[in-house]
């Protein structure tokens, strides 16, 4: 089913805030620091986050990005937990710095596109969700946030209408976009992963989009 040129679709349509899943690096054992429990890695943070340990968890993601400020994975994670807690400012902030030391980081630019969408910042969310189409163009959240973004700074008929193009294409990937949530593509240190959520994206997993990738 394809979107028409109006708005009265994308009224009726929250903004798709498929958030990406928290991620595991490949090798992830060699990201670690150590604590007063044994050296803290990706998995093992992570473990503790799917145990429902969040605070551990962030206390553990902290410690590696300290002894390690070049692990993406753990400021990756970082901002997914912070983005998931509502923490707009401190999960840009993490996205940004994996940016900086990858910027073809699918995950990020996605979340950090939603961020700025959500921050009223359209130009911005456009030009973060058109990298991170770039680097996975069948991110069917990707191209659905994209076209609203677009939508929502059109000034006439022709920039409706490529707006329009963006959200066809996300049903397109993805058919059940408009029933559900979509489930876009996460990098995950090697390997890609589907992401389920409904606000950012996590390698680990939590409201951002997505499912969690292992070593």
């Amino acid at each position: 089913m394809g979107v028409g040129t109006g708005t009265g679709v994308m009224k009726k349509v929250a903004r798709g805030a498929a958030i990406g899943v928290l991620v595991v690096a490949m090798g992830a054992c060699g990201s670690s620091s150590k604590g007063s429990s044994g050296p803290a890695t990706i998995s093992s943070a992570l473990a503790l986050y799917y145990a429902g340990e969040t605070s551990k968890a962030t206390t553990q993601f902290r410690d590696i990005v300290k002894a390690d400020p070049t692990n993406k994975f753990g400021w990756y994670n970082l901002g997914v937990i912070a983005q998931y807690a509502g923490n707009s400012n401190e999960a840009s902030s993490d996205y940004l710095k994996v940016l900086a030391l990858d910027p073809k980081f699918e995950g990020a630019l996605y979340n950090y596109g939603l961020l700025r969408f959500q921050a009223n910042k359209a130009d911005d969310a456009i030009k973060y969700l058109r990298r991170a189409i770039a680097v996975t163009a069948t991110d069917a959240n990707a191209h659905w946030n994209l076209g609203l973004a677009m939508a929502s700074v059109a000034h006439n008929k022709a920039e409706n209408a490529a707006a329009t193009v963006e959200l066809n294409k996300a049903l397109k990937i993805n058919p059940g976009l408009l029933k559900g949530v979509a489930k876009p593509q996460v990098p995950s240190g090697g390997t890609s992963t589907t992401v389920a959520g409904g606000s950012p994206t996590t390698a680990g997993g939590a409201a951002p989009t997505t499912t969690v990738a292992g070593p």
